[in-house]
């Protein structure tokens, strides 16, 4: 078979390996991992068989741009941690496109106009905002809009639809329990807020964690990781009365970050919150 044809069946094959898998599988890790298995299964013929530059061959190199046409077209997941997972458009998919050509053919369609439209939409940002530089930058953008929107804008909570808490009672609670009050000595950061949290209503408690959240929710995992801003934030929570969940689009974004503020932002927790509920104040 040509080259295209051996691309488009290893294609259609990689969404039919990850509908047997509902926990979906990482792209190389073990001979469990799509690559090797898709490739023990379709190997390389004659020139696709040979290495370019970074080691792998011209096969493991076209078949790896063309899964961009999959997430795009909706019907494939990829995680920050190699972990690929088909969606239930990729699995319809599977059945209205029997034929691998014919699969190929629609998701490099489906492709063409998210890029279209992705062009159009970067073209009207450009005209009042910032346009995020790559995908890290737009899952922290798209979960940022909740605090946006959310708090800033409707006064209510990010965790919790329908409670009002971005709002003067919780303000002013925090602005006299953290802000103008002394910083205890007992503990860490995390552990201080506990005992300066203990007198106020949950409402504020659930407004510190959501601050907490928005203060880091863009930083690099590269200085402060995904479990430990989850850590950070599931303990604030826990110290409700009735303790709320992290929505599962910040879980997403604490995956990534846009940026690296440098140590101070973990040696001034303080600081930084204070700067936060005046903002608010």
């Amino acid at each position: 078979m040509s080259v295209a044809e051996n691309n488009t069946r290893r294609l259609r094959l990689i969404l039919e390996l990850l509908g047997d898998q509902p926990d979906g599988l990482y792209k190389t890790t073990g001979s469990d991992g799509i690559f090797p298995q898709v490739f023990e299964r379709i190997p390389p013929e004659g020139p696709e068989s040979l290495p370019v530059s970074d080691g792998r061959t011209r096969a493991e190199v076209n078949l790896a741009w063309s899964t961009v046409d999959l997430v795009k077209a909706g019907w494939l997941e990829k995680s920050g941690t190699g972990l690929w997972k088909i969606t239930d458009d990729g699995r319809r998919a599977l059945l209205d496109f029997p034929d691998a050509l014919a699969l190929a053919a629609e998701a490099r369609n489906r492709y063409n106009a998210w890029s279209a439209l992705s062009a159009e939409k970067k073209r009207e940002q450009l005209r009042d905002t910032i346009v995020a530089g790559n995908r890290d930058e737009e899952i922290i953008r798209d979960a940022a809009l909740a605090f946006a929107q959310r708090g800033l804008q409707e006064g209510g909570s990010v965790f919790s639809e329908g409670r009002i808490v971005w709002a003067r009672g919780p303000v002013n609670e925090l602005l006299g329990v953290f802000v103008e009050a002394p910083e205890t000595d007992a503990g860490n950061f995390v552990g201080k807020l506990k005992m300066q949290l203990a007198d106020v209503s949950d409402d504020a408690r659930l407004l510190m964690a959501e601050l907490v959240c928005w203060q880091l929710l863009p930083i690099s995992p590269n200085r402060i990781g995904e479990r430990a801003k989850k850590e950070r934030v599931q303990t604030l929570l826990g110290y409700m009365d009735h303790p709320v969940q992290i929505p599962a689009e910040i879980i997403k974004a604490f995956k990534v970050g846009s940026f690296d503020p440098g140590q101070a932002m973990n040696n001034k927790l303080y600081e930084a919150l204070v700067l936060i509920i005046r903002l608010l104040d």
